[in-house]
């Protein structure tokens, strides 16, 4: 391995992922380069804990759960204990969907992304039949039929989803599609009621841009469902940033359920800094959202997603983790044209014996 490539990786991951809120060390180390056979390693601080699983949201109190400071300045009781006893009743009572009306049912349609291990995908084929409440998106997230309820909702805690912005997403199975109709259908009302929930929420796209050749477009606002907005990634880059030429590909990631993270790819030291700044700020937002996602790299090129990097969590007693980037053949291309790449400076790359 040349000098070059080392410096390569080195100068990417540099930067600072920021402390996991569930590391004993809020203050952190800068991250640490290392080299992995043909990937590359960002190390950022956080123990050794299943980030996948949900974080709880703790037990919020419900405005309605005690009388307020107004009601009491008005001479007005507190609610009797056996209104209490009924409104815990009702919040623990079951959530089914098929207790709704055709009408609430269609209005509350939506697909969303969920990671693979959520949606408990482990076959391919059994997986993603006709009639599957699921459908393929890429290596590390599926598309998943859900409703969309307000979260005074009464849905039991193991079965809900909370994903901010005064809504509960619950995830439907075959069995809730019954009499419903063909699931195409359901598929298409979950596609056209998410697209226009998120064209008519308050989304912005803003500008990261910490440094020279570093640039990143920051979808982000109060929907839930931002995090899936890559399921419309081509229509949402050309109508907020139409400048943007998306014929070249697009790198995306989807952290949060409340951001998602883009830049168009270009070439030479523009292209080495965008992997770094998509990266970094990707595991930044993973470790500190209550509403995970996938902290994972994604490319869109000619239709087609790859995921071109991961996340390799701390064994016990260790608190780095490591970003691993693997870069498709395309991706190599590109980052080796442009004025501003030298002849050796990422030759051989990805060429490494595992």
């Amino acid at each position: 391995m040349s000098a070059h490539k080392k410096n390569w990786f080195q100068r990417l991951f540099s930067r600072d992922v920021g402390p996991s809120p569930l590391s004993d060390d809020a203050t952190g180390d800068h991250p640490e380069a290392s080299l992995d056979g043909a990937a590359g390693t960002a190390r950022g601080e956080n123990n050794s804990v299943d980030v996948d699983a949900a974080v709880s949201s703790g037990n919020k109190k419900d405005a309605s759960d005690e009388p307020t400071a107004q009601s009491a300045s008005r001479g007005e009781s507190a609610p009797h204990p056996q209104a209490h006893s009924d409104l815990n009743l009702e919040r623990r009572t079951i959530f089914d969907p098929r207790n709704l009306d055709d009408v609430e049912f269609y209005r509350n349609m939506r697909v969303r992304l969920q990671t693979t291990e959520q949606a408990q995908v482990t076959d391919t084929e059994d997986s993603f039949g006709p009639d599957s409440v699921v459908r393929p998106f890429s290596d590390d997230a599926v598309i998943r039929l859900v409703l969309d309820l307000p979260s005074a909702q009464s849905v039991t805690r193991s079965r809900k989803q909370s994903s901010g912005g005064g809504h509960t997403s619950f995830p439907l199975s075959e069995e809730h599609l019954d009499d419903r109709g063909p699931v195409e259908d359901l598929y298409r009302m979950g596609y056209r009621n998410l697209w226009q929930d998120l064209v008519d929420s308050d989304l912005r796209v803003t500008e990261m841009n910490p440094g020279p050749k570093e640039l990143v477009w920051v979808f982000e606002g109060s929907s839930p469902y931002i995090g899936s907005a890559p399921i419309f990634l081509e229509e949402l880059v050309q109508k907020y940033i139409p400048s943007v030429d998306i014929n070249r590909g697009l790198l995306f990631t989807m952290p949060s359920s409340g951001q998602m993270l883009v830049r168009e790819v270009t070439t030479g030291k523009e292209l080495f800094h965008t992997i770094g700044l998509l990266a970094t700020a990707s595991a930044d937002e993973y470790f500190k959202s209550p509403d995970k996602l996938s902290p994972r790299l994604h490319l869109w090129h000619d239709g087609q997603i790859e995921t071109i990097s991961d996340l390799k969590l701390p064994n016990p007693g260790e608190k780095q983790t490591e970003i691993q980037i693997k870069p498709t053949a395309y991706l190599i291309s590109q980052l080796n044209e442009g004025p501003d790449a030298p002849e050796d400076w990422l030759k051989g790359f990805g060429d490494d014996p595992e």
